[in-house]
């Protein structure tokens, strides 16, 4: 483990105690060099692709991989209000207004569908 100059991962008690005082660190905030985004990256991928992919050979994981990568990048993510992080970078901003008319729409149309159905009973 490499410990940066001034950084400091316990201290010693004032009282003459020997024993430290572990201090809570939150990265990205007292930690100005965490990668904890790209770990979290990381584990999205393992877990949302990787482990439940059967992948035979080196070349198969680089083909995976990349287009695994794709899909993420491609994909809408709740942190990014519902934005993918392409459009992110492609500069497109949330739009509230236009967020809650989409969902009105598929409200109506859900609705409308569910009345064509009749496998039940029940009024929509």
């Amino acid at each position: 483990m490499r410990i940066l100059p001034g950084t400091r991962w316990f201290d010693t008690p004032p009282h003459s105690s020997s024993d430290p005082v572990v201090r809570h660190l939150i990265a990205q905030r007292d930690i100005e060099w965490s990668n904890s985004m790209i770990e979290a990256a990381n584990k999205h991928l393992k877990y949302h692709f990787l482990y439940h992919h059967h992948i035979a050979n080196h070349a198969a994981l680089v083909t995976y991989v990349a287009e695994a990568v794709d899909q993420y990048n491609h994909r809408p993510h709740h942190v990014l209000q519902g934005l993918s992080p392409f459009e992110v970078l492609d500069g497109k901003r949330f739009d509230a207004e236009a967020h809650c008319h989409r969902i009105e729409l598929a409200k109506q149309h859900r609705l409308t569908e569910n009345k064509k159905e009749s496998c039940c009973r029940y009024s929509f």
